[in-house]
């Protein structure tokens, strides 16, 4: 498989001018704390999925100095084939793979595919439901370009859908063909969201069980639940179009005094319990943190294991230092199988002395690479 072979950084975050080489395997950043280690994943991030692991608004990525920010990264297929990857942001946003323009971010996306591990993730537990359903998201899209095109169009639909509504309650006809046409879309690519759901989590149930073997105590079982706004039952032969769009067109009353539209795969959730008791109300900091733990490394190991995924980069920031030895262990142990890891830390993991990996030292924006003996 392939990975990333180099690097250039310009006027993004604390990083003014920075090129590195990067090896295939495991790449450590070394430095003290608020340095830049975090950016440079941060970057390697961004240039996957066109998004930050730390924040939602892109402008807070550049430089403070500066109006627009540069990344570039070739990606090494094989010995005679590399694709060159730009991303540069300013008044506007301008991507290029092999120096050709590029208009959709879909045809972006997926040259590298990445997971992060950060003390962020912690969100996924505690935090909101877009968090949940923003992390299965990125899992299937980075899986299937299908399922990306699907959520895009379903998002389309829905804006243009809450539009119609909101216009109609500023006492203007609502135009009904049009409404329908979009409602027609939502409901084409809803369904199809709702049941590639479905099945990854069916397909995660087994890598949640044996992650959370390696990560809890003895015995506790971790389950995650999908919980559709529209359906009552997770199994797929009741996910079905015409179920959609009636209760689309129960909610329609509420919908339009509301401006908005209250079911759908937006309104989503993962239902995560831990002994059969919901993690987020009962659990503890500790055990909410383990467990999106092993739900990152479902993530990743999905990634690799499926067929039509290459190219897996593994980011882990600041998480190793609340996990003992065997738990840490075992962490290292499952995200070496990416095809390419790079860990930020203030001291290289014992269990990483005895592999080979490459080092670089961080210090105030500038990176040096050191290579192990």
């Amino acid at each position: 498989m392939g990975f990333l072979s180099e690097i250039y950084l310009e006027n993004f975050r604390n990083y003014t001018s920075q090129k590195l080489a990067f090896q295939a395997g495991l790449n450590i950043f070394a430095g003290e704390n608020g340095h830049g280690k975090s950016n440079m994943l941060e970057a390697v991030y961004f240039l996957s999925l066109l998004r930050s692991f730390r924040c939602k608004n892109v402008q807070n990525l550049k430089n403070w100095k500066t109006d627009s920010f540069l990344i570039n990264g070739r990606i090494k297929q094989d010995e005679a084939l590399d694709d060159q990857l730009q991303i540069q942001y300013g008044e506007k946003r301008v991507l290029k793979i092999n120096d050709s323009s590029i208009s959709k971010s879909s045809d972006f996306i997926r040259r590298i595919n990445a997971v992060s591990f950060t003390p962020e993730d912690i969100e996924l537990i505690k935090g909101s439901a877009g968090a949940r359903r923003q992390f299965i998201d990125i899992t299937l899209s980075q899986i299937s370009p299908s399922y990306l095109r699907h959520l895009l169009n379903y998002n389309k639909a829905l804006k243009a859908r809450n539009t119609l509504l909101r216009n109609n309650e500023d006492g203007k006809a609502l135009d009904q063909s049009l409404f329908n046409t979009y409602e027609k879309m939502m409901v084409e690519s809803g369904i199809i969201i709702t049941r590639e759901r479905i099945k990854l989590l069916n397909q995660f149930e087994d890598k949640i069980r044996h992650f959370t073997e390696l990560m809890f105590p003895e015995g506790k079982k971790l389950k995650v639940i999908y919980q559709s706004s529209v359906f009552k039952s997770n199994k797929l032969e009741a996910v079905k179009e015409e179920v959609f769009q009636q209760k689309l067109d129960e909610s329609y009353t509420k919908d339009l005094q509301r401006g908005m539209t209250q079911i759908g795969p937006h309104r989503d959730d993962l239902f995560i319990l831990l002994q059969g008791k919901s993690l987020s109300s009962f659990g503890s900091e500790g055990q909410c943190r383990l467990a999106s733990l092993v739900l990152k490394m479902t993530a990743a190991e999905q990634l690799i294991e499926n067929d039509s995924t290459g190219n897996i980069v593994l980011l882990i920031d600041d998480v190793l230092g609340e996990l003992d030895e065997q738990r840490k262990t075992a962490f290292l142990k499952t995200i070496m199988r990416g095809d390419q890891v790079f860990i930020a830390c203030t001291e290289i993991p014992e269990y990483c002395k005895s592999l080979e990996y490459s080092l670089y030292h961080v210090t105030n924006g500038v990176v040096t690479q050191e290579t192990s003996e």
